[in-house]
């Protein structure tokens, strides 16, 4: 048997559409089915399901997707999840029991609101961290014009690049004095 051949049954669901399929063609699905509770007038419903589709069907670049379904406050076939070769989506709330790694150069989160019950935000953890690896790191606020806080390694300091005020009744101090 050639490696990494498959060893276990395959169910293979074929759109046999002469002369090739179109963009948009579902190719298969499979339907999770029950009745819902309404007594001797109960209806079958399509509780969830997953389909595939043909994304692009052009000879060399084909994409497809599978995408699962789920009834969602009575609207059937609602999608859920829809994975790619570009990516995964997910529709509706993610909730992680676990952890949660991601690996990848960059990280975008579309939120009007980030909530972190940590109370301690660790920024530039790398396998060997020095000042080098700190040099430039920092919070910046988009603006007019960028809003930041940052370390700069050859001063060996915190920069700001905005005025700090502070609201009557407290004080600047340096090592427990005030200033």
């Amino acid at each position: 048997t050639a490696t990494n051949t498959i060893k276990t049954p395959t169910l293979t669901l074929h759109q046999d559409d002469y002369p090739s399929g179109d963009d948009g063609d579902i190719l298969g699905q499979i339907k999770f089915t029950g009745k819902n509770d309404n007594g001797i007038n109960s209806t079958t419903e399509n509780f969830a399901g997953m389909y595939a589709k043909i994304v692009d069907e052009t000879d060399g670049t084909e994409d497809g997707e599978l995408t699962f379904t789920a009834i969602t406050n009575g609207a059937a076939n609602t999608s859920v999840l829809t994975l790619n070769g570009s990516g995964t989506t997910v529709h509706s709330n993610l909730t992680v029991s676990g952890d949660l790694t991601v690996n990848g150069t960059e990280t975008v989160v579309n939120s009007t609101t980030l909530s972190v019950d940590d109370k301690n935000i660790v920024l530039g953890s790398v396998d060997t961290p020095t000042d080098t690896t700190a040099d430039g790191g920092g919070i910046t606020l988009k603006g007019a014009t960028d809003k930041t806080i940052n370390w700069v390694n050859s001063t060996d300091s915190w920069t700001a690049s905005e005025n700090f005020e502070l609201a009557s009744g407290k004080q600047f101090r340096i090592n427990g004095n005030n200033l």
